[in-house]
């Protein structure tokens, strides 16, 4: 009778409660799996969205529990296609490669094992894209997931698509070794810990692993380390460093000067390295010297030749008058000692009058701005000098032979002026020859150019000389005979005389043996 009540046996009852627990943990674990199945779909989403592709391994079971779209687009296959099928995984891996990956696999595989797996362990390998085998590479990055235990469980491993860095990063690298500029890079504290080719051979040094043993300022210049340290500092706090000039210290002692310019790299306001550039100098700051020698001997010359225009006009009045004076004192009577320190007297008065001369000529050759040029054999000014100093020659026994060139050698000259330094390098062949000497004279052709030469068996001149007889003023020995000396201006037009006619001097000598002037002048057209 469903009237009565019904008398539950305690054994009822616990089946009863059996049965209600069951129940409640039905519903549970249905609403749980519920939870997860909408976690799982949100994580799916999430996974889904990013924009990298990344797979997710259980370790006990070994199994793919997850992979994301991406890497089919990456790879062109699914990877559950080629998951432990070792020869599939390497038959897509560049063959240089294969080797290098499965030594780097195998030691991921012993990291697991021993649970020693540091988050951020890359594999990097080439590996052909199916749809189009396409090679590119490939950066893999693996990150252990651990479970309560600390163990790890899970492995997710992130693959990039790093084939256009790796073309930039050559692309760097090939400008970072062919720069004709050093490069270093340096940490935060001066270390260098990069450098091309050319920072090892300005430095001095045999390999790049030297290099990178060095700091800053182990080839700075001592004195330079302070304000190569601040300029350092200036830098890391943030100011732009000037490009500035420092002198470097070599490996072996020497110093030179370079132009550095340094940049500090960062990563979003994170301070990575220091990427310095610096240059040797060393021909630059020799040129401008150079050109500030010239500017300085260019305004010694214009003095000097203010002085000297002024002296010649000056001295050639009184010498003008002394002359005159001669003249009427010999037309006088005069015994046998006074004609005779007259005839001293006329000596030196003529010997002031050539100095004076020699004076006014360095002048006028510095100023002359045109010169009459005329197409003639090179022999004949030649000739016409040496017929203008043979007297002089004869006074002191001098030999004059000529050896000039039978076909007839054309250059473009101003007759004049060449006769006049052929006449000063004679004159100074025969001042410097002692009596009876000899003097050869040749004229012929070489390297396509004419050439004249003047030799003589003299007194020669000392070697630590020969690079400045062409100087002004310049006399190898201030105290030889104020009869025969000059004021060391001869040489000095003839070099002028040269360059105008766009030729080259030099000068070989030995001591005690003579001296030859050899004289190269271009061929007319």
């Amino acid at each position: 009778d469903s009237a009565k009540p019904y008398n539950f046996r305690q054994i009822d009852l616990v089946r009863l409660q059996a049965f209600a627990d069951t129940a409640s943990t039905a519903v549970y674990n249905s609403r749980l799996y519920e939870q997860l199945q909408e976690r799982e779909a949100i994580l799916r989403q999430l996974a889904e969205s990013v924009d990298e592709a990344f797979w997710v391994i259980d370790i006990k079971t070994r199994q793919l529990l997850y992979t994301s779209p991406l890497i089919e687009q990456m790879f062109g296959f699914r990877l559950e296609e080629v998951f432990g099928r070792t020869d599939k995984l390497t038959a897509i891996v560049h063959p240089a490669d294969r080797e290098r990956l499965l030594e780097q696999v195998l030691n991921v595989q012993s990291q697991l094992a021993t649970n020693t797996l540091s988050a951020g362990t890359m594999l990097q390998f080439r590996s052909y894209r199916a749809q189009d085998n396409d090679l590119r590479w490939v950066l893999v990055t693996l990150y252990p997931l651990y479970n309560q235990a600390g163990d790890i469980y899970r492995v997710v491993g992130v693959a990039e698509d790093i084939t256009e860095q790796r073309v930039q990063l050559k692309r760097y690298e090939a400008l970072f070794e062919q720069s004709n500029d050093a490069i270093v890079l340096m940490d935060l504290g001066g270390n260098y810990i990069a450098c091309n080719q050319r920072a090892v051979e300005l430095l001095g040094f045999e390999s790049q692993e030297e290099v990178l043993k060095l700091n800053f300022r182990d080839v700075t210049a001592p004195e330079e380390i302070p304000d190569a340290e601040d300029k350092l500092m200036r830098l890391l706090a943030g100011e732009q460093v000037p490009v500035y000039e420092r002198t470097l210290q070599l490996k072996d002692g020497r110093r030179i000067p370079i132009e550095v310019n340094i940049e500090l790299v960062q990563d979003e306001d994170k301070p990575l390295h220091i990427q310095s550039i610096f240059r040797d100098i060393s021909m630059r700051k020799q040129y401008e010297e150079q050109r500030t020698a010239i500017v300085v001997e260019q305004e010694r010359m214009r003095l000097l030749r203010d002085i000297v225009r002024s002296l010649s006009h000056d001295f050639r009045t009184p010498i003008s008058t002394i002359n005159t004076s001669v003249y009427l004192l010999k037309r006088g009577q005069l015994d046998e000692r006074q004609h005779r320190q007259i005839e001293k007297l006329e000596r030196q008065v003529e010997r002031l009058t050539q100095l004076v001369n020699s004076l006014f000529s360095l002048t006028a050759w510095e100023e002359q701005s045109e010169m009459v040029m005329e197409q003639l054999n090179v022999n004949r000014p030649i000739q016409t000098a040496i017929n203008t100093i043979r007297g002089k020659a004869t006074e002191k026994r001098h030999i004059i032979e000529t050896n000039l060139a039978e076909t007839p050698i054309y250059i473009q000259c101003d007759i004049r002026a060449l006769v006049k330094a052929l006449v000063h390098v004679l004159d100074n062949a025969i001042q410097f020859t002692p009596e009876g000497g000899k003097i050869i004279v040749r004229s012929g052709v070489e390297d396509g150019h004419a050439f004249i030469e003047i030799a003589d068996n003299g007194i020669g001149i000392e070697k630590q000389y020969i690079p400045h007889i062409f100087t002004p003023f310049f006399r190898t020995d201030e105290s030889r005979n104020t009869e025969t000396g000059g004021l060391g201006v001869g040489l000095t037009i003839v070099r002028q005389i040269i360059d105008a006619h766009k030729g080259r001097i030099k000068v070989e000598s030995e001591l005690g043996k003579g001296t030859v002037f050899h004289i190269t002048l271009p061929i007319a057209d």
